[in-house]
């Protein structure tokens, strides 16, 4: 981040043209893919409060403005189309939603970045706006309109910031700097691109945030952001979820849609996804127990993800 330079006064504003692709790669690959295998969904679809999931909290992010912006989801699994293509109708978004299958493995994101732009954009010239790219194992709460409103028309980047100089997973690309991407081999936006774009006499801006930044990929920075968003007063129990009044929901929770927490249980410190159920008088401590799963009466979760009495030996009666 040292060759980024203060931002000024934009010269223009080219902000509801701009087009958004957010980064969601494979349950199996990447950074997130521990927490996604043991869960069994994609990261994009885990819960961040009652009503949302990490992608659709983007989604809403981005669409707060005068005009909702079209939007790409990249992923890197075919498998997966079906899951993401049901998420992608359940989210409130004015515009239909891309989903894009990467079919060139280990490009990274700025590979897939040239390539999503070469098949989507081709034959039109790219956009007047440029590119927002979101990588979705970000997390960060910032004035998405704001950004857009503080782009340069003179720099080809634009960085989100924390306060420390830290990014955040969002970037901003204009079409001179998506064409800096080499067609093939593996390139990568913050280590390869931003250089490139410095050497080669452009200029890179950060955005700064003063909101922390958050990176999900395990079962402690996920629990790590829930907490965060439970204790500055977000809505974390789901109007549909079913808590017994004899149960002890304590510290903080998230109890996501149709989950049911009964007689004598105790939660403290996790997250019940959607459709759970944890059993009477069960325990279930600094751990999520995955969508539809069922934690046995009396047992005792504690600093895990939930898996099946019969799969998880490490499970506790």
């Amino acid at each position: 981040m040292q060759a980024l330079h203060h931002n000024t006064t934009n010269a223009k504003n080219a902000g509801e043209t701009t087009e958004v692709l957010v980064l969601c790669g494979s349950m199996r690959l990447g950074r997130s893919a521990p927490l996604s295998q043991a869960l069994g969904l994609p990261l994009a679809a885990l819960p961040i409060d009652a009503q949302r999931s990490q992608l659709g909290g983007w989604i809403r992010t981005v669409s707060l403005g005068p005009r909702a912006p079209r939007v790409g989801i990249a992923i890197a699994d075919a498998d997966e189309y079906s899951f993401y293509q049901r998420i992608a109708e359940e989210l409130d978004h004015a515009s239909p939603i891309d989903i894009w299958i990467d079919r060139n493995n280990h490009r990274g994101a700025g590979g897939i970045v040239r390539d999503y732009t070469d098949d989507r954009w081709s034959g039109r010239g790219g956009s007047v706006g440029g590119l927002l790219v979101i990588e979705c194992s970000a997390h960060v709460d910032f004035d998405c309109q704001a950004l857009l409103a503080g782009i340069d028309a003179s720099a080809e980047a634009t960085v989100l910031a924390a306060a420390d100089g830290r990014p955040c997973g969002v970037m901003h690309l204009s079409n001179t700097a998506i064409q800096r991407i080499p067609p093939i081999g593996y390139y990568d936006l913050k280590e390869q691109l931003v250089p490139a774009i410095v050497r080669g006499g452009g200029r890179v801006r950060p955005f700064f945030v003063s909101s922390e930044p958050s990176r999900l990929g395990d079962l402690t920075s996920y629990l790590s952001l829930l907490e965060r968003r439970a204790r500055s007063g977000v809505l974390m129990i789901a109007d549909d979820a079913r808590i017994d009044p004899t149960s002890d929901v304590t510290g903080w929770a998230l109890v996501a849609r149709g989950a049911d927490i009964r007689s004598g249980a105790l939660v403290a410190n996790s997250a019940i996804l959607p459709g759970a159920v944890v059993g009477e008088g069960a325990v279930v401590a600094r751990s999520v127990v995955p969508p539809g799963a069922y934690v046995p009466p009396g047992a005792l979760v504690v600093d895990r993800v939930f898996a099946s009495l019969e799969s998880n030996e490490r499970l506790q009666t």
